[in-house]
């Protein structure tokens, strides 16, 4: 198939990534449940069964009657499938004042199609929900797209950091050039340099974008210090979907927000199980272990996560502040260093950067790591 692509040059990441569970876990007693059952029991956290009341539904690829008159609006003089895709695109990320809907980036919220639409704000996710929607609803042949991009991650708060997945969408009409029964597609993707045909890449279901998204919600609520929603959000992600192995790493971030260690490991371990070369997990493992004293198993895992944690800056992050706080200020300028020199655009390692350098008594290496930081914040990083 030939491809298009198409992007908005808006900058983007997806908020932190199959067996069916649908239904919530059969009422026994809490010791005849073993394994995962106990994980998703709940009764650890909430100290009982959850009521399916209690988790989020809804239809993400809802379309109101103001979205579908503006799609069709949108596309009124376009006649083809990809004239069709492109003007809904442009439609979409143009501003108001020159007649669009004007989406803007959030990297941090994840919504439904129509409150995408009507906030006019949109991560990678959001805005593939939302363009699908709408591009199904004007008969276009329209799916999301996951992408393996090169391993990257976000800070939400000074204690989250995110591994990033990406999405985007892909709508398929039949082709102009190629002859009967071939097809050609286009490419909707909000960050091009993030994307390349080369890229591992697989179209999603429904399923499987319903449980992504509800896994961003657990992780944004995790964020914003509410663990009980996060949980919940998490649990309803995997009413979908099971056999994810970030599914069940977010998991056991919830439970380790709870210090339940034990529910925690299982939780990675199961992760593992599903995909042994996950090293967020075996980083995240190498971590806990550490935590609860196991330093075989730690230093065994971090040795398998090496590669991981060398290419993550927010490790080096961590590494630099750990180093700073045990009196050590030259090894955590080390540290610093590098996680500058992976990711240049992140204000809070100028940030500790300068107070580093005063702790070295180097002012003017400090004023200009502050100048950096200042800038950075200016510019809406």
């Amino acid at each position: 198939m030939n491809k298009i692509i198409l992007s908005s040059l808006i900058p983007l990441i997806a908020a932190i990534l199959l067996n069916s569970c649908s239904s919530v876990p059969p009422k026994t007693k809490t010791s005849q449940l073993t394994g995962t059952e106990r994980l998703l029991s709940g009764r650890l956290i909430l100290g009982r069964d959850f009521a399916a009341s209690e988790l989020p539904n809804g239809d993400l690829f809802e379309v109101t009657a103001e979205m579908a008159k503006f799609a069709n609006d949108a596309t009124r003089n376009a006649n083809t499938p990809l004239t069709k895709a492109v003007a809904l695109h442009k439609a979409l990320i143009t501003s108001e004042k020159e007649g669009g809907q004007g989406v803007k980036f959030d990297a941090k919220i994840t919504e439904a199609a129509p409150d995408t639409f009507a906030h006019k704000h949109a991560n990678c996710l959001s805005f593939s929900i939302l363009y699908v929607a709408l591009a199904r609803y004007l008969n276009l042949e329209a799916y999301i797209n996951t992408v393996d991009i090169p391993p990257s991650w976000n800070m939400f708060s000074d204690s989250s950091v995110f591994f990033m997945l990406h999405v985007n969408a892909l709508v398929k009409f039949p082709s102009e050039s190629r002859g009967f029964g071939k097809t050609d597609y286009v490419v909707v993707d909000l960050q091009l340099d993030q994307y390349r045909p080369s890229y591992h890449q697989r179209m999603l279901s429904n399923e499987q974008v319903d449980s992504q998204y509800y896994s961003n919600r657990s992780t944004e609520a995790l964020a914003e210090g509410d663990k009980e929603k996060a949980f919940l959000y998490i649990s309803r992600a995997m009413q979908s979907e099971q056999s994810q192995s970030y599914l069940w790493n977010n998991l056991a971030v919830v439970y380790r927000r709870y210090n339940l260690l034990p529910e925690t490991e299982l939780a990675y371990l199961k992760g593992l199980e599903l995909k042994p070369d996950d090293l967020t997990i075996m980083n995240n493992l190498s971590v806990l272990y550490r935590d609860m004293g196991n330093n075989d198993k730690a230093q065994r895992y971090a040795a398998a996560a090496k590669n991981y944690r060398k290419s993550n800056p927010y490790n080096e992050y961590s590494l630099a502040t750990s180093a700073l706080t045990a009196g050590d200020p030259k090894q955590a300028l080390v540290h610093i260093q590098q996680a500058i020199n992976i990711e240049n655009k992140e204000k809070r390692f100028y940030q500790l950067a300068s107070t580093i350098y005063r702790e070295l008594d180097q002012p003017r290496s400090s004023d200009d790591m502050q100048q950096q930081f200042d800038d950075l914040v200016s510019q809406g990083y």
